[in-house]
């Protein structure tokens, strides 16, 4: 029975796998193959390790990844806390359609319009600022 599970698992994990690559070589290809090879490896590594440890965040993503197209925020907020009631429930027995669906939003933290780059041009614009108002 152990050795059944354990090839599910290693079956599941390749196919995510699989399609992170496909997303990568998708949406990536200004960049070189090692590169997006890496990071289709940080991605399935911050999903696995989301999925074992820490699910709860890995709804919250997933939800925010469907919410984002809709610019009215009533709609955004409603839509968001049935969203996040329907996925907190069913992750629970469907854990795989979270995993699915967290291929795509762990580009909201990993990709070209992540959270980490407009952190980072926040900071490098705040040090521009900063050295001009040196310079006047």
């Amino acid at each position: 029975m152990f050795k059944r599970a354990t090839h599910a698992i290693a079956i599941g994990i390749t196919v995510l796998f699989a399609m992170l690559l496909w997303r990568n070589f998708t949406l990536y290809k200004e960049h070189s193959k090692v590169w997006r090879i890496g990071k289709s490896c940080i991605d399935l590594s911050i999903i696995v390790a989301l999925a074992w440890r820490l699910p709860v965040l890995l709804v919250a993503w997933c939800i925010q990844w469907i919410v984002r197209p809709l610019r009215n925020p009533m709609a955004r907020a409603t839509i968001g806390v049935f969203a996040s009631l329907a996925f907190g429930f069913f992750h629970q027995y469907t854990m795989e359609i979270l995993l699915v669906s967290s291929v795509f939003a762990v580009d909201l933290v990993t990709g070209n319009n992540s959270f980490l780059r407009h952190w980072n041009e926040t900071e490098h614009k705040k040090r521009n600022d900063i050295e001009e108002t040196l310079v006047v």
